[in-house]
């Protein structure tokens, strides 16, 4: 009985150092060799599949060179004024403990410019075995796109009625000076009356005096 009992407890220990070992195991150390002006991040990254737990080693190859993490704007525009951490030690380790996309940078602007910069995409822990898509959910290498400026609408103009236009105005007639009516030519008639009503008024006057 005892010997049955020591054999199950045996047991329960290997298992227990066979799923450390597998735990262990799973750990993946990513090491960027070679962090400098000749490293290329694209042929580096070709291939590699990051998860939650793994971790980056950083080995610099010569040079004043260190590293920066930075975020997604600041790595895209290499402004490295405010990093989220500066790795200075000659041989640097970066825990990947949680998913996501996070950005390393050379701490010389003018290097991050020149390409020194690597994104890393942290998918969720899982068995490294398993086939699974490296894809990232986006391009890090692409710059944030700039907002579009709202356009500002027209300014508010009141609603006016159409004027009529003025009716057409009928020019005035050509002046024409003032002519007086023609005198009337008297008939031989009236003539002859006038001449005998005369007459008869000068014999009037003679008898009369």
């Amino acid at each position: 009985m005892t010997q049955l009992r020591m054999a199950a407890v045996l047991l329960a220990f290997v298992a227990a150092v066979t799923l450390a070992g597998a735990g262990v195991s799973a750990e993946t150390h990513h090491v960027v060799g070679g962090w400098g002006p000749d490293f290329n991040a694209t042929a580096w990254l070709l291939g590699r599949f990051f998860t939650v737990g793994d971790k980056l080693l950083f080995e610099y190859g010569g040079g004043d060179e260190k590293t920066v993490e930075v975020g997604r704007s600041e790595f895209a525009t290499c402004n490295l004024t405010n990093p989220i951490r500066m790795l200075t030690d000659p041989v640097s380790h970066v825990a990947l403990e949680d998913e996501g996309v996070r950005y390393f940078t050379s701490g010389d602007p003018e290097s991050c410019r020149k390409g020194l910069k690597l994104p890393v995409t942290i998918n969720p822990a899982h068995d490294h075995g398993h086939d699974f898509d490296p894809s990232p959910p986006y391009d890090p290498w692409k710059p944030d796109e700039p907002s579009k400026p709202d356009v500002p609408s027209p300014p508010y103009e009141p609603w006016e009625p159409d004027v009529p236009s003025p009716p057409h105005k009928v020019p005035p007639p050509p002046y024409e000076p003032y002519k007086p009516p023609p005198t009337p030519t008297p008939s031989p008639a009236a003539a002859l009356l006038d001449a005998g009503l005369g007459l008869v008024l000068a014999a009037a006057f003679w008898i009369s005096i």
